[in-house]
């Protein structure tokens, strides 16, 4: 079977062009069905990038835009979610050697068109606005007093404690002397808004007491005027965490 697709344009902006895949890759979704073969005859432009990546696309879908029940969230509101994949497409595992499959990728996962998403382990924010900011692993976690935890839902409430915080990095680090790990916020304040250090704690603190576990603590803040981030805008919490390393280590000399 073979499908020839041409969308016409001069210029494009990143939301057209998503938009444009999502079209096509909803297309392809509806048209054929799992094991149809699909072969594009065309020179290697805009228009075939965004056929190749509608045709991987046609398999997968992105659940940043549910919450945890499983229904959708308003296009309108800013939200934070795990990649999900749709279960059927090509090289997915049914089978683990040391670990259980469906454990692993599906327990938790909402349901999208009858089956439940496999779990990518990404973590995706998506502004009010419409921006998509990668937030990094959804494993990347923390042990904090014997309790382990995740950043991504500490850092969810953080955003939401204070109205002058544009986003907040969560990271845990031992003491250089040894000790249980601290917890410490980095956050970047929205423009035209200003704060200090200890005002912020208490508020992180108070936050993640009422909405997460009363024995957070957080040990310090730091702010930042942006946070290290990957190629494709992933935030690298390990960046963060090394600099604050360095930090305690050069306190503890003194």
């Amino acid at each position: 079977m073979k499908v020839l697709m041409i969308l016409r344009f001069n210029h494009i902006m990143l939301k057209q062009f998503r938009h444009q895949v999502m079209l096509v890759a909803n297309a392809i979704d509806v048209t054929f069905s799992k094991g149809d073969a699909i072969a594009i005859d065309m020179q290697m432009t805009v228009n075939a990038v965004i056929i190749y990546l509608a045709i991987v696309l046609a398999g997968c879908v992105v659940c940043y835009q549910f919450v945890p029940n499983g229904t959708q969230c308003p296009e309108d509101v800013a939200c934070v979610g795990e990649v999900g994949l749709f279960p059927i497409y090509m090289g997915a595992t049914d089978r683990l050697l040391n670990a259980d499959n469906e454990e692993v990728y599906f327990k938790g996962m909402p349901i999208y068109k009858g089956k439940v998403l496999r779990r990518h382990g990404d973590i995706i924010k998506r502004t009010a606005g419409g921006r998509f900011i990668g937030q990094g692993r959804a494993d990347d976690t923390m042990n904090l007093g014997g309790i382990k935890t995740s950043s991504v839902e500490i850092e969810h409430v953080c955003d939401r404690a204070n109205k002058g915080i544009l986003e907040t990095a969560a990271i845990s680090v031992s003491p250089a002397n040894g000790g249980p790990e601290q917890l410490v916020i980095f956050a970047v304040l929205k423009k035209g808004y200003n704060s200090n250090a200890e005002t912020l704690k208490r508020k992180f603190s108070k936050a993640i007491q009422s909405n997460l576990n009363p024995l957070f603590k957080v040990s310090l803040v730091k702010i930042v005027p942006d946070f290290p981030r990957t190629a494709s805008n992933k935030l690298l919490r390990r960046v963060l965490r090394d600099q604050m390393k360095r930090e305690l280590s050069i306190q503890s000399r003194l």
